[in-house]
This record gives structure tokens, sequence and C-alpha cells, in this order.
């Protein structure tokens, strides 16, 4: 079977199995009369990667740096210095791979993957050869007023040594090495999404959208593997590489302490969060991409929450609205599919 049909394949199925999860307990949702509708969203934006591409060239330039581009389809990888980066063909096929996963959960309408893409609209990974290479760039970035200046006393882009751009994602070679392909799939997801959200408003995406459909992603693609998240969690850690599915039916069975409602996890932010509560994230966001159906066209309900998301509809307003169920329905349909699931 073609790798590309393989992909649909493994998709669909994750999607036929809880396809009515939500419809059996939920209510439908409601058509609102005319006078109560929401007004009119604005005009989408054009986002592009000009804000981290055009900055790098002056940059190799300024620091007579070389920069070889490699890639195929809506992914492109950069490696500037004097960079060794074999896995660069792996981590392409994974982006392309993830880019096709959402537009099949998003009604495969071309939303995060077109062949009609420009260059300036193709998704960009920066890979530098050495830490002082990539500093330089972060202060080089700052100098121009492209990067802001860091938040308090924690400098983020510098600490991890990585940083998001639209589009774009730039890093350093060795620290991604290692676990080349759960890189790519989570790095294309956080663009996707975040070029997604921009073109749409000023609404950053929440933590439960972004690392729950990357952990989906990276269990499906990757033989059940989360190997990368947002923030440096222990993702090697034994707690981590479990089988995440029945480690949430199992915290619901025992009523852990670590459990949360619905609507507590679409208010998590990535500030100390517990390895159970990443789990948490990844099931309730797989629970509504699942119940979605892989329907095609504008009517798919996950394309819809996303839509509204982006609008700034807080999230369980979303939720309610696409799916119709509001708490406590919401947890408890949650949970009842939750202990259902064994991988």
């Amino acid at each position: 079977m073609p790798r590309s049909n393989a992909l649909h394949a493994v998709l669909s199925v994750a999607c036929l199995a809880a396809s009515a999860a939500l419809a059996a307990e939920g209510d439908q949702p409601q058509e609102q009369p005319p006078s109560a509708q929401t007004p009119a969203k604005p005009e989408k934006r054009t986002i592009t990667n000009l804000a981290v591409t055009v900055p790098l060239q002056a940059y190799c330039k300024e620091q007579n740096l070389p920069a070889k581009v490699i890639g195929e389809g809506a992914v492109r990888i950069v490696l500037v210095g004097n960079v060794n980066f074999p896995q660069a063909d792996k981590v392409v096929q994974a982006g392309n791979e993830t880019l096709k996963a959402l537009d099949i959960w998003t009604g495969t309408q071309g939303v995060f993957i077109s062949p009609s893409f420009a260059e300036k609209e193709l998704y960009y990974i920066v890979l530098f050869a050495t830490d002082q290479e990539y500093l330089g760039f972060v202060d080089f970035m700052r100098r121009n007023k492209i990067l802001p200046p860091p938040e308090g006393q924690d400098d983020l882009p510098k600490r991890l040594l990585n940083f998001m751009g639209p589009l774009s994602m730039v890093a350093v070679a060795k620290n991604v090495e290692t676990t080349p392909v759960n890189f790519g799939i989570h790095v294309l997801t956080c663009s996707a999404l975040s070029g997604f959200f921009m073109a749409r408003g000023d609404v950053n995406v929440p933590p439960w959208v972004h690392e729950g459909l990357s952990s989906e992603l990276q269990r499906l693609l990757c033989d059940g593997k989360v190997l990368w998240c947002s923030i440096s969690y222990e993702m090697s850690s034994p707690e981590m590489q479990g089988n995440w599915a029945r480690d949430v039916a199992s915290l619901i069975r025992r009523n852990d302490k670590s459990l949360r409602t619905a609507t507590q996890v679409m208010g998590f932010s990535l500030i100390s969060l517990s390895g159970d509560h990443y789990k948490l994230m990844w099931s309730f966001c797989a629970m509504l991409v699942r119940s979605s159906g892989n329907t095609k066209g504008p009517d798919n309900k996950f394309l819809k929450l996303l839509d509204e998301l982006a609008s700034g509809t807080q999230p369980p307003d979303a939720v309610k609205k696409v799916y119709g169920v509001a708490e406590p329905r919401l947890t408890q349909s949650w949970f009842s599919w939750a202990q259902q699931q064994q991988q």
C-alpha cells in the first residue's frame, strides 16, 4: 500500500472508532435565530515565513555562514553552518505526513497543505550547527526588532535553544538528531496550527490543542511513542513511555487526584504540567478529533472548532457550539470514551 494511502487508513480507523463518542450522549448543536447569530468573521490574513527566512539570509551573509536548503512538498529544512544532519529527509517526510493528517482531520480542504502554496507559505525548519551561531541569530533578530525581548528573567529562546516563528521553527541540530521523526511531527503540528490561528485573529493556540494533536500524531505515526512536547518535560521517562490510553483509563477508574474536568484541561497553561496532565490533554483532544469522523468539506466539526477558537471563542463555549455538549455531560462523555480505549 502506498505510504499516503496507509496514512489515510490509519487515521480513518482511529476516527471511526470514536465517530459517535459525543453524538450518543451530547445535545445536537442548535441553529441560532438570525438576530442572535455571531457577526461575520474578519477576512483571513495571509501568513508567511518571511519574518524568519529573510533575516536568516541577511544573518548568514553577515556571518559568512553557508545555508543548505533541503525539502519537498510543503516542508523545507535549512542547515546553517557546518551541519551534519543525515536525518533531514526523515524530518521532511514526517512533516509532510503531519500536514496531510491535519488536512484529513479538518475535512480535506487544503487548509494545512496544498500544491498551490507559494514559496513564502511553505513551512521552514532552520537548524544551526552550533549553539553560538543560533544564539547569534537570536540577538540579530532582536537587534532588528523582529523577535521580541525576553519576558522577565527567563529568556526562553536562549534557554531552550529553539523558538517558533510564523510557519517556522529555529533550533540547534544536535538537540533534535536523536528523535528526528517525533521532532518533525511536533514542529509541523505547532507551526501549522500557529499559522491557522494567526491568519484568523490574534489568539494563541490553546496548549491542549497543539500538545494534544502533536501527541496523537506521534502516537499514530511513531509506534505509540511521544518524545516531543513544547516545554522540556522529560518525555523519555518511563512514566511517559507507557500506553497513554490505558494510563488515562486507569486514572479515571482510580479517580486519581491528577484528574481534571474537560473545562479544566482546556484551561491548562504549559507551566508546571505533570506527565498525567499531558496525557489528559492528548485524550480529550483525541476524542474531539476522532468524533469528527474525517467528515469532508466545511461541515467538518474539528475544523469548525479550530475556527471558533482562532476567532476568540472561549474553548468551553466553542466545544458546546460545535459539538453540542457542555459540562457536566462533556466530562462524563469524555471519561466514558476514554475508559474504552486500549491503544
